[in-house]
């Protein structure tokens, strides 16, 4: 195996710089936190979503205000119009299991597509002003182990970005100060709860 080829060090590159640059998003994979918009009849709220109850939506100010549960903002439901709910670190989370199914996917369909025949060299021939120049090349990529690498980058980008995208999904409820509509949508809101 050429650890030394274009294709190798594309893939180091791409897989370091998207793991650093989600780093950060995995930090807070520990934690339960979602980010709340509450658009109210009069007026906007935003802070980290604590809890639900039957009369109001308690939101924090502060991850501190949230883990301690103490001098928790209180909405009631009649005074809210929308709340629009997303989970912290969900983005990261996606980009990582878009990198792993991708790179796995081009990994195989790379592999699949080469063959061990396809690096036999071929011979081309130009015509240069009357003199017939004849050379040897290899294709490139040849072979399942450079293909595959091929084909893991690019499923590994496609599958970040796809990922990232479906995982910074924003939830929206339209609640319209009636009651009836939180009950209608009450299991889904209170999977977001700290």
């Amino acid at each position: 195996m050429n650890y030394t080829s274009p294709t190798h060090y594309l893939f180091l590159l791409s897989f370091l710089l998207l793991s650093n640059a989600l780093f950060g998003q995995f930090l807070s994979l520990k934690s339960k936190t979602s980010i709340a918009k509450v658009e109210l009849l009069e007026g906007k709220e935003k802070g980290y979503f604590h809890h639900l109850d039957s009369t109001s939506i308690y939101l924090a100010s502060s991850k501190a205000v949230l883990r301690q549960g103490n001098d928790l903002l209180q909405l009631p439901i009649l005074s809210i119009n929308k709340l629009q709910l997303k989970k912290k670190g969900a983005t990261g989370r996606g980009a990582l299991i878009g990198m792993v199914a991708g790179g796995l996917s081009g990994l195989v369909r790379g592999n699949g597509i080469g063959r061990k025949d396809d690096c036999t060299p071929i011979i081309k021939t130009i015509l240069l002003g009357g003199f017939t120049i004849a050379f040897e090349t290899t294709p490139s990529p040849c072979g399942p182990a450079e293909r595959g690498k091929i084909g893991a980058t690019g499923g590994v980008l496609i599958g970040a970005i796809l990922g990232s995208i479906i995982g910074s999904t924003k939830r929206k409820f339209i609640i319209g100060g009636q009651k009836s509509k939180v009950r209608e949508q009450e299991e889904k809101i209170k999977s977001y709860e700290y």
